[in-house]
C-alpha cells in the first residue's frame, strides 16, 4: 500500500489510470486483485489530482503540464503512446470495456514494463464496495460500518449536504431499506463469518440529519428502528450504535433525552452510544452552520474555550445515561478533531500531536474507541489548495507524508494494556514487563482566535493561536523498581523532530517539492529517540527529570527487569 494508500474510507468510485514508469515500481495487485473495473479510461487524467498521485507533481498548474499517462517512456512518448496505449488497453481489457487486474501481469511480462495503480476519486468508474470490506477483514481490521448514505432508487428527498452525490435521505419504503441490509449483512456473514462480523460495528447516519434538514424527528426514529430491527434480525450479536451527532446536541434538553426514550420504550436502544466531538457549542441553533462549514469561507461558531470539552462532553453523556439506568453503555466517539474547520494550519503543527494525547489521556477509562476523523488530506470534501500543508484534517498530507498528529497515536499504541494514573498532562501505563509514561505540554487556543476565527494566511502564522505557556518542568518519582539497571527508552515530538510541517517551514514552506523533498519530510516526521541505562537507588526509587517545550510530546519506555 506504498503506492496505492487504501486508507480513504469506502469509497464509491475510483478511477484507474496506468503509466509506464522506470524501474522498481511496485505494483499493487493484492489491494484490487480480482476486482472488476468498468469503463475503464486508459487516456485522459484529472489534471491536478492525478499529477498529485503519480508523484509527477504537487500543484495543478504543474500538473496539466506534465504527461502524466506514460510520461516516462525513455523520452520517445510521443512516437510510443498511441501504440502502448492501444496495446495495453487490448491486453488488459481484451477487447471488452470490462477489465480484470489480474490481466496486468500478462500485459507486464508481455511488454517487459512495470504498471503502477493509481486511485483517483471519479463518478466514472464504479467498483464493488465488497472489495474493500474484503482487504479490511483479510488484514486484520475490526470494521466500523455506517449504514447512512441512501442510494438514489431507495431516496425520499433529495439532501446534498456535501459537494457530491451522497443523499442524506431516509428511505421512500422503509422495507426496501430493511431487505438491503438484512441481504448484505447475511452476505458478509457468509463470506467472513459469523465470529468475524460480530466482532464489527454498525450505525446509521447521525441524528444532527433532522437538525439540519428536511427529515423529521418521527422520520429519523422510523429510520433508526427500522435498521436496527433489519440488524438484529439477521443476529442479535451483531452490535448496533447510535444515534451520533455533533457534540453539542449532548447538552440540547430534548434531543438525546428524546431519542433515548424513544429507544427504550420500542426496546430498540443502542448497544454503544455515538457522538462526535468536535468542540463547538451551540451548533444545533445555528441554521447557517452545515453551509458555511461546508463552503469553508468561515467557520460561524466559536470554538470552545473549555481545554476538557472531550471529558466533559463524554461526563454529560454518562449523566444523560445515569438517568435511564444505562450507564454502563459503551461509549464511542466516532469522529473527533480539535476543529471542524478544514483550513486551521495549526492542525497540521505539533499543536495536534498535544491535543491528541490530552484528550485520550483524559478519557483513557471513559470511552472504548476515539475515532480521529480523518486519516489523509486525501479526501474529496476540500476544495482547491496549493501547499502540500493547508491546515486538512488529515494525520497524513494528501501525498502520505506523515503529521505530528499520526506520530502522537503511534506513541499512544505503544502503551500498556494496564491504565496506572491518567490527567491533564500525562498518561502511564504498564505492560507485563514495560512501565510507559506519555507526558506532553497541551497549549490550546488564545481567545482572540478562538473567537475571531479565520483562515491564517501565512504557514509561518500556524504558532501564534495558542495561548503562551512557559516549559513545563517534570519530576516524577518512580519506586518499587529493582534496585539494578534498568534499560529506558525516549521517544519525543517536538518542533525540532517529529514534525513535518516544521521542517517544510524551515525550508520557506515551497509550493513545489521534489522526490528528494518528499522522503527527507519523510524522515523529519519521525520522533526523535534515545535510549539508555539507569540506575535506581537502593531502595528501588528513580528520579526521573525532562522539561518540555509548549506541544511537545514525550514518551519514556522502561524495562522492569522482574
Amino acid at each position: 500500500t506504498e503506492v496505492v494508500e487504501f486508507k480513504y474510507g469506502i469509497m464509491q468510485s475510483v478511477e484507474v489510470e496506468m503509466r509506464c514508469t522506470k524501474p522498481f515500481i511496485r505494483v499493487i495487485r493484492r489491494v484490487l486483485y480480482g476486482s472488476e473495473i468498468l469503463r475503464l479510461h486508459i487516456a485522459g487524467h484529472n489534471n491536478h489530482t492525478a499529477g498529485v498521485l503519480t508523484r509527477c507533481s504537487l500543484n495543478a498548474y504543474t500538473a496539466s503540464c506534465e504527461p502524466v499517462f506514460f510520461g516516462a517512456a525513455d523520452g520517445f512518448s510521443s512516437l510510443f503512446k498511441p501504440l502502448f496505449n492501444k496495446a495495453v488497453c487490448g491486453f488488459i481489457c481484451k477487447g471488452t470495456y470490462c477489465a480484470r487486474l489480474e490481466n496486468m501481469r500478462y500485459t507486464e511480462k508481455s511488454f517487459c514494463i512495470s504498471v503502477s495503480i493509481e486511485l483517483i476519486f471519479t463518478a466514472e468508474v464504479e467498483v464493488n464496495i465488497g472489495l474493500f470490506i474484503a482487504f479490511k477483514s483479510e488484514e486484520g481490521f475490526k470494521l466500523y460500518i455506517e449504514l447512512g448514505l441512501m442510494p438514489s432508487a431507495l431516496k425520499k428527498y433529495d439532501i446534498f449536504v456535501l459537494n457530491r452525490i451522497s443523499n442524506f435521505s431516509v428511505p421512500a419504503q422503509s422495507e426496501k431499506w430493511h431487505f438491503l441490509i438484512v441481504q448484505t449483512l447475511r452476505h458478509w456473514i457468509s463470506r467472513y463469518g459469523q465470529e468475524t462480523v460480530r466482532t464489527w460495528r454498525f450505525t446509521v447516519m447521525g441524528i444532527h440529519v433532522p437538525v439540519f434538514t428536511d427529515v423529521s424527528y418521527e422520520e429519523y426514529y422510523a429510520h433508526y428502528r427500522n435498521s436496527w430491527e433489519a440488524v438484529k434480525s439477521v443476529d442479535p450479536g451483531l452490535q448496533f450504535g447510535g444515534p451520533g451527532g455533533f457534540a453539542s446536541i449532548a447538552w440540547d434538553a430534548d434531543i438525546l433525552p428524546d431519542f433515548f426514550r424513544f429507544t427504550v420504550e420500542n426496546g430498540c436502544f443502542p448497544d454503544f452510544i455515538t457522538t462526535q466531538n468536535y468542540p463547538h457549542h451551540n451548533v444545533e441553533t445555528d441554521a447557517e452552520f452545515m453551509h458555511t462549514s461546508v463552503a469553508q469561507d468561515f467557520l460561524p461558531t466559536t470554538l470552545s474555550g473549555d481545554r476538557h470539552f472531550t471529558r466533559n462532553l463524554c461526563g454529560r453523556l454518562c449523566h444523560l445515561l445515569r438517568a435511564i439506568d444505562r450507564e454502563q453503555t459503551p461509549i464511542w466517539l466516532e469522529e473527533c478533531n480539535s476543529t471542524i474547520w478544514q483550513r486551521d494550519l495549526s492542525g497540521d503543527t505539533c499543536y495536534k500531536a498535544a491535543w491528541l494525547c490530552h484528550s485520550i489521556a483524559e478519557n483513557y477509562a471513559a470511552v472504548q474507541a476515539f475515532g480521529y476523523w480523518l486519516l489523509t488530506d486525501f479526501i474529496e470534501e476540500r476544495g482547491a489548495f496549493t501547499h502540500i500543508f493547508h491546515g486538512g484534517y488529515g494525520l497524513f498530507t494528501y501525498n502520505g507524508v506523515p503529521k505530528a498528529g499520526w506520530q502522537a497515536l503511534c506513541l499512544l499504541r505503544r502503551m500498556g494494556d494496564a491504565l496506572l494514573a491518567a490527567g491533564d498532562w500525562y498518561l502511564i501505563t504498564r505492560s507485563r514487563t514495560q512501565l510507559h509514561i506519555l507526558l506532553f505540554h497541551y497549549c490550546d487556543y488564545d481567545s482572540l482566535y478562538r473567537h475571531r476565527y479565520r483562515r491564517l494566511s501565512q504557514p509561518a502564522e500556524a504558532y501564534r493561536v495558542f495561548r503562551e505557556d512557559n516549559v513545563m518542568e517534570v519530576h516524577l518519582e518512580i519506586s518499587s523498581l529493582t534496585p539494578q539497571p534498568h534499560q529506558i527508552q525516549r521517544s519525543a515530538i517536538t518542533r525540532e523532530q517529529g514534525s513535518s510541517f516544521d521542517q517544510w517551514l524551515r525550508w520557506g514552506a515551497p509550493n513545489d517539492l521534489s522526490v528528494d523533498d518528499i522522503s527527507q519530510l519523510h524522515l523529519a516526521a519521525q520522533p526523535s529517540y534515545r535510549s539508555e541505562l539507569i540506575m535506581p537507588d537502593a531502595q528501588g526509587v528513580f528520579h526521573l527529570q525532562t522539561e518540555l517545550q509548549m506541544h511537545e510530546v514525550q514518551l519514556f519506555t522502561i524495562e522492569l527487569n522482574s
